[in-house]
């Protein structure tokens, strides 16, 4: 477990440009998860893409938190960050944030997606809202589908509103961009 206390230590530096820069996202291959159940459902699902948790001091003592951090003990290569909340505060983009969240390694090719048989699929064209792409991909996996397909949209698929509308679901069914 690692512990941080300055808001201008590198790594919350590069924690806050993986929670509102979508070009950081790109470039470095992972993206932010925010917030008890997003982190619970990336464990759950996708652990082998979790690479680290970022947890705020005052909030290692919800039994939540305590369950999240316990199930990424038991899994290796997940590290640790413990900061204070004024740390923390630095990194969320939540009003209200939970203090908790997760690094996440992007999939390593969304586009099998494209090869699964049956296939049942949700194409979405010109779609620019992040939240309401996010809705959209829960819908979906309730549904059934196998998959989401962006068409001429300039969305990103790891954009922190995105994951909270998609509430998990975005770790469950590939998520595809295509050009027209």
């Amino acid at each position: 477990m690692r512990r941080i206390t300055s808001r201008k230590n590198p790594l919350i530096l590069e924690w806050a440009s993986l929670a509102t820069d979508a070009a950081a996202r790109r470039a470095s291959g992972v993206f932010f998860a925010e917030g008890i159940h997003l982190c619970a459902e990336a464990l759950a699902v996708i652990p082998e893409r979790v690479t680290e948790l970022l947890v705020a001091d005052e909030a290692s003592g919800n039994p939540e938190i305590a369950a999240i951090l316990e199930r990424a003990g038991s899994l290796s290569g997940v590290e640790v960050t413990v900061v204070p909340m004024d740390c923390y505060g630095k990194v969320s983009v939540l009003r209200s944030p939970e203090g908790i969240a997760a690094r996440v390694a992007f999939a390593a090719d969304e586009e099998q997606v494209l090869d699964a048989a049956p296939v049942r699929l949700v194409a979405l064209a010109g779609i620019q809202d992040p939240g309401n792409a996010g809705a959209v991909v829960r819908t979906a996996a309730a549904a059934g589908a196998c998959g989401v397909i962006y068409v001429g949209t300039g969305v990103d698929l790891y954009h922190p509103a995105l994951l909270r509308a998609a509430m998990g679901a975005a770790f469950r069914i590939p998520q595809v961009v295509m050009e027209e």
